[in-house]
């Protein structure tokens, strides 16, 4: 809620809204309180804002021009014939409300001829402003919650309820999404394990396969003959390292008989390429390939 005083006396209200209940409802941003000079409306040398009564008399009254400039510049304009117009001197001293163009404004005129503007008066404007205090409080609760979860809580709940009532077709809704999900989770399984997750090996980012692609094979070959291996190892403009390897069955003797592993033929490169190190003994190097 946004409070605009317009006073010739600013300075006054500043001491008087920094202290108490005012400022904690400031600091919280409860409440948000502005104060405009009513001089700063004035267009002559001396800013006056001050005006005799019209036909002579006692007193000083202030100017409208000022006034109806402050009301505009926030975006306010006082209806012709609005309530507090008509009722103006027909009550004690005190304030009366003008009307307005925008209807969620108030605009509080302080006269000596209006009406008091007391405690119920205030409750009055404020009920016509915000509603009353069982709305508000329900606007309140839910500004301060979480009214996406509740909203998914009851949902979740009407769920169950409706599978409860229907208890064949939520057995086969849950085994239907179980099989769904279940086959999802296989197929990423498969495709993370063999083309998304990278290689255990430091920069693997920078490693590289080489193929051949010609117009009269349908695949590409990856095969590549010793001497050209050969040449494409001493080019090192190209690749820092360069390395061969194809897949092989090996048979290896235990003591439970014959035993088939697959394993790799791997050039003495391959190794130092990938940056590995053997758990026991030494891997191969180039000087194994001479």
């Amino acid at each position: 809620m946004r409070f605009d005083i317009v006073t010739i006396f600013p300075g006054f209200f500043e001491s008087v809204f920094a202290q108490g209940i005012v400022r904690r409802a400031q600091t919280e941003g409860l409440i948000e309180i502005r104060l405009h000079d009513l001089r700063d409306f004035t267009h002559d040398r001396h800013r006056t804002v001050d005006d005799r009564p019209f036909g002579g008399g006692e007193g000083m009254v202030l100017k409208p021009e000022p006034l109806a400039e402050a009301l505009e510049s926030l975006g306010i304009g006082v209806k012709e014939g609005s309530k507090g117009a008509r009722e103006q001197g027909s009550e004690k001293a005190g304030t009366e409300g003008l009307g307005t163009r925008d209807v969620g404004t108030k605009v509080i005129l302080l006269s000596a001829q209006g009406r008091v503007f007391t405690q119920a008066v205030a409750r009055r404007a404020a009920l016509v402003r915000f509603g009353g205090v069982t709305q508000t409080r329900e606007a309140y609760r839910v500004r301060r919650g979480m009214p996406f979860l509740e909203q998914m809580v009851r949902d979740v709940r009407f769920g169950l309820r409706q599978l409860r009532r229907s208890s064949g077709f939520a057995v086969t809704a849950i085994l239907t999404l179980a099989l769904g999900l279940g086959a999802n989770t296989a197929v990423f399984s498969l495709i993370n394990a063999l083309m998304l997750r990278p290689l255990p090996v430091p920069h693997a980012e920078e490693l590289a396969v080489l193929r051949i692609d010609r117009s009269d094979q349908k695949a590409p070959s990856y095969f590549f003959c010793g001497p050209v291996f050969r040449a494409l190892e001493k080019r090192h403009e190209a690749f820092q390292d360069s390395a061969a390897f194809a897949d092989f069955t090996l048979q290896v003797r235990s003591g439970s008989g014959i035993a088939v592993i697959p394993g790799a033929l791997v050039s003495g490169e391959f190794f130092h390429a990938l940056q590995t190190q053997p758990l026991l003994g030494r891997v191969l190097t180039p000087m194994d390939d001479q």
